[in-house]
């Protein structure tokens, strides 16, 4: 498979995202750590948001031996203030917000929605 990250002659990056900042909730882990790696791989700088701060700062690792600026804020999305936080933190540190992936979520133990305690379902829509 071509990588699209690379310039062909003459042409830019097919997915060029240089210059840009992604800000990517619940990217410490699983598929939000994902995203963060490919996001820096096609050039754009990562802040990483989410309650896990140690698993955040594993991600901005993994994303700054890519050669690309990362920033790690443990922020609990489903918390205006920590939401607030993030934002400003991302702002000061990287000037902007180019890309926002809102990947964070939470799982429960009901495979079904219908088998799902109303509590359960709450917490979910609250994140």
């Amino acid at each position: 498979m071509e990588d699209l990250t690379k310039k062909r002659q003459g042409e830019p990056g097919f997915f060029g995202l240089t210059g840009r900042v992604a800000l990517v909730t619940g990217g410490a882990s699983g598929l939000g750590k994902l995203f963060c790696e490919t996001l820096a791989q096609f050039g754009a700088d990562i802040v990483i948001g989410d309650i896990d701060e140690e698993g955040a700062l594993k991600t901005t690792e993994l994303v700054q031996k890519l050669g690309r600026k990362s920033l790690a804020v443990r922020a609990d999305v489903s918390h205006p203030d920590d939401v607030e936080h993030m934002v400003r933190e991302t702002v000061e540190k990287l000037g902007s917000i180019d890309i926002l992936m809102n990947n964070a979520g939470i799982m429960t133990k009901a495979n079904r929605v219908a088998d799902m305690p109303v509590e359960d379902w709450d917490r979910v829509i609250a994140v």
